[in-house]
């Protein structure tokens, strides 16, 4: 007969149970091996892996990972106190977001914090970007608590949600040093959310041109009237 030893009754057995979460990779790291199975693929049949090749292959998995993105706050009118829209209150409204755009003057150019980070390798500099989210979120944060007139609800709106989903896009870039790939699907969307606030000044210069307003030089409101020449400069920048 067998004689059980003194340990045998603790012995546990480990079995798998099929249900372990499978890994989540990185973009980047998504990038790498979906790379590395296709480079196989291609040399196996004699094939040549060109720059082509490279370029659709970041483009296909960048597009999967749109769908997974992070989005950003989109405002609506119920975010909005609205009030009669006649010429005094559309005239108010324009001084006090050119006093709220001036006031959120932060100092620096994102553009240029990411491309001096990415060109020295600097991960601590990126965190200067910081800066630039936080005037943007005070600009939002600052024309939400402001009554709109009715009749610049909509212009108001495409204003709000050009910057939160500027946003958005520069704090996905933050990712620059841990996962490139997510960062450049964040950032890639920065000049089409750029050119949306670019459409939203236009439209507000159209809306003040309609109504007979206009402002002198020591009127808040000028700045906020022109702010589409500053934003078109941002947006040559990125050309």
């Amino acid at each position: 007969r067998t004689i059980k030893g003194p340990n045998d009754n603790n012995v546990t057995k480990t079995t798998s149970t099929g249900s372990e979460k499978p890994e989540e990779l990185a973009t980047t790291d998504k990038i790498s091996r979906i790379a590395f199975s296709r480079y196989m693929q291609i040399k196996q049949g004699g094939g040549e892996v060109d720059d082509q090749f490279e370029k659709q292959l970041v483009a296909e998995v960048l597009s999967t990972q749109n769908s997974s993105l992070k989005q950003a706050r989109l405002y609506t009118e119920g975010d909005l106190t609205i009030i009669e829209g006649n010429k005094n209150n559309l005239t108010a409204f324009g001084n006090k977001m050119g006093e709220i755009v001036k006031s959120a003057n932060w100092g620096v150019d994102e553009l240029d914090i990411l491309k001096t980070a990415l060109d020295k390798e600097d991960a601590k500099s990126l965190e200067k970007i910081d800066i630039a989210i936080s005037g943007y979120k005070k600009i939002i944060d600052n024309s939400l608590l402001l009554p709109t007139p009715k009749n610049a609800v909509r212009e108001h709106l495409l204003f709000l949600n050009a910057i939160s989903k500027m946003i958005n896009s520069l704090e996905g870039s933050k990712n620059a040093f841990k996962d490139p790939a997510l960062a450049l699907a964040y950032f890639g969307k920065y000049p089409e959310h750029v050119t949306n606030l670019h459409r939203a000044f236009i439209d507000i210069q159209g809306l003040f041109s309609r109504n007979n307003i206009s402002y002198v030089e020591t009127d808040p409101g000028l700045v906020y009237a022109r702010f589409a020449d500053i934003v078109n400069y941002i947006a040559t920048k990125q050309k």
